[in-house]
């Protein structure tokens, strides 16, 4: 007898052992797959600092039509939203740049869990479907201004007529409504930064405004 007969036989495995085996790797894939498929938080966060660099770079484009003007800076009779200033809310803002944004889907994070983003900017448009606030005092001028960012900011007193207040020295932070207690920032030099609490408020205290009012969505 060849005795490397037997060791090279194949193991033949019983229908009950191949149906055991088969659920086993159904369930394991069950459990992987959904996860591989489910983007990670640095992937959303990444997406949504890509939605505010094309916000902050269509204000820009805008402001060079109009003297390096923001919207915030120019009347409504020259396109612009001086007037709703006021009443405390971002989509008028960002409806001023509808011809400079690619579409109105990049005003939603993908972090954010709110019914969004919205299709058009004529009949599905509100603040209920945008995740980012404008800085209404950002100017050219000052690089460091905050021009956007994500609506999960907090001061600590709360909202005022609409308006976020953030003042130097003052416990600003993030929520965990979006990216695990961190937030994106836009600047008026079109730079974005994805920041900590400890970040946030050293941002504000060199922003080189005594108040940075933000028009929340």
């Amino acid at each position: 007898m060849n005795p490397f007969c037997k060791r090279n036989q194949l193991v033949a495995l019983t229908l009950p052992e191949l149906v055991i085996v088969l659920a086993a790797l159904a369930i394991f894939a069950m459990i992987l797959l959904p996860s591989l498929a489910r983007p990670k938080g640095p992937t959303l966060s990444g997406r949504c600092r890509n939605n505010l660099r094309e916000v902050g770079l269509s204000f820009r484009v805008w402001a060079i039509d109009h003297n390096d003007k923001f919207p915030m800076q120019v009347s409504v009779t020259n396109g612009g939203t001086m007037e709703f200033v006021d009443r405390g809310t971002s989509s008028m803002h960002f409806l001023s740049l509808s011809n400079e944004l690619s579409t109105p889907k990049v005003l939603f994070c993908p972090s954010d869990s709110r019914p969004g983003p919205p299709t058009n900017f004529i009949y599905d448009f509100d603040s209920s479907k945008i995740s980012y606030f404008v800085g209404v005092g950002a100017a050219q001028g000052n690089a460091m201004m905050i021009l956007t960012g994500d609506r999960n900011i907090t001061n600590g007193p709360g909202m005022r007529g609409g308006f976020l207040e953030l003042l130097p020295h003052q416990p600003a932070g993030w929520t965990h409504e979006m990216h695990a207690q961190h937030g994106n920032i836009g600047l008026t030099d079109g730079s974005v930064q994805l920041l900590s609490t400890p970040q946030l408020r050293k941002a504000i205290t060199t922003a080189g405004v005594a108040t940075n009012r933000l028009a929340m969505p």
